[in-house]
């Protein structure tokens, strides 16, 4: 049989860290599992940003209001002139109002004069002369007047 040498110096050294590089290797080839990524949905991650910004400014808006309201520096009470205005325009409106109310009641006073008063555009006593010449007629015309005479009388 072939005995090499035992390993020396250099070459032993050389050995002993081949033999770590060999128990420390990693695979070449993966095979494990992908490591899954948590689903995150766009949309609703931007309306929560969204939310939380408009959350944040309606809290610094009531801060703002509440300060104001604390060291009395919101004027809301209305002006003189505004209020002058104000009933000035309902008092307008009013007028205007029982103008168009007077018009309205004019205007249908006068349609229920012309509905009274209206004559009849249709006069029944003309219309029953009209029908007995008409049936004079039909009799001059027919050949057994008698007949005819009978049929209605029955």
């Amino acid at each position: 049989m072939y005995y090499s040498k035992p390993r020396t110096g250099y070459d032993k050294l050389l050995y002993t860290q081949h033999i770590e590089r060999m128990k420390n290797i990693k695979k070449t080839i993966d095979n494990e599992e992908p490591i899954k990524k948590k689903y995150v949905n766009k949309y609703k991650a931007e309306q929560k940003l969204f939310d939380s910004r408009i959350q944040y400014e309606n809290r610094m808006m009531l801060e703002r209001i509440a300060k104001n309201i604390q060291e009395h520096q919101l004027d809301n009470t209305p002006s003189k002139s505004h209020q002058l205005h104000y009933s000035f325009m309902r008092k307008m409106s009013y007028e205007k109002r029982m103008r168009e109310l007077k018009s309205i009641q004019q205007n249908n006073q006068k349609l229920l004069y012309n509905i009274e008063n209206a004559q009849p555009e249709y006069n029944r006593n003309v219309w029953e002369e009209e029908y007995k010449e008409r049936q004079e007629k039909m009799k001059q015309m027919l050949i057994y007047p008698e007949l005819y005479q009978k049929r209605m009388s029955s």
